[in-house]
């Protein structure tokens, strides 16, 4: 049983280990913990945006990706204590702990789950996430209002650049880039690297980390300095 410390005290919670092709996402109840999540995220007034191949699926597929496995959303370093103060809320209405990384929170209701990447200030107009994600501070900042899934949820102004910038050029090609079925063998390494993970302090992670640090975040500015300046200026009117 590991804890969080919340502004409403300590929460409990069984770790769970997630990983690359663990399953393919069931759109229904995805669907249904999003539109859950974000009626409860209303009443807090938490900000977040949708990320990574949650808004690709919603800005190309005006879906969940057929071979996605869980929802993405990133909100701000200062709105952590907000989302940890939601859990209690979420654990009422079925959802569960299933992960805490200091800047990864996953949330599983039904076997679905929501992975929240909690961003950063890493240096000026730069924010950082667990160590090797990096997004420009504008990405958080900018946004609009986007219609999924009959709702309408934030995302950034500028959302074709942050499609490039995670996914490339031809971010509009479908990828299935997540292995579904993994051997035995796969699975027990994973598991056993992601518990290993779980209980290590800030710090050693950090050190382990640097120097992948320092790589993913010169890879990151090559990847926006080459982002072609036509896309900024693509914005479709939602």
């Amino acid at each position: 049983m590991a804890t969080i410390n919340t502004p409403l005290g300590k929460l409990h919670y069984t770790f769970k280990p997630l990983y690359n092709g663990r399953k393919r996402i069931n759109k229904t109840i995805a669907k249904e913990n999003l539109l859950l999540f974000n009626s409860i995220a209303i009443k807090y007034d938490l900000s977040y945006i949708l990320g990574w191949g949650t808004l690709l699926g919603a800005i190309r597929e005006h879906d969940f990706i057929e071979h996605d496995e869980d929802t993405d959303l990133i909100i701000s370093k200062e709105s952590l204590p907000k989302l940890l103060t939601m859990l209690w809320e979420l654990q009422h209405i079925g959802f569960q702990v299933c992960r805490f990384e200091r800047d990864l929170v996953s949330i599983m209701r039904q076997n679905e789950y929501i992975d929240l990447y909690v961003y950063a200030p890493y240096t000026h107009g730069i924010l950082i996430c667990h160590n090797t994600l990096f997004l420009p501070a504008k990405m958080l900042t900018e946004l609009i209002d986007y219609s999924f899934l009959d709702q309408k949820f934030k995302i950034p102004k500028d959302y074709i650049s942050y499609l490039v910038l995670e996914y490339g050029q031809d971010w509009q090609i479908p990828v299935v880039w997540a292995p579904q079925e993994l051997s035995p063998l796969a699975i027990l390494y994973y598991k056993l690297k992601l518990r290993f993970k779980h209980i290590l302090p800030s710090s050693i992670i950090n050190t382990l980390s640097s120097k992948r640090k320092r790589e993913s975040y010169q890879d990151f500015i090559k990847r926006y300095n080459d982002i072609d300046l036509s896309n900024k200026n693509t914005i479709s009117t939602l």
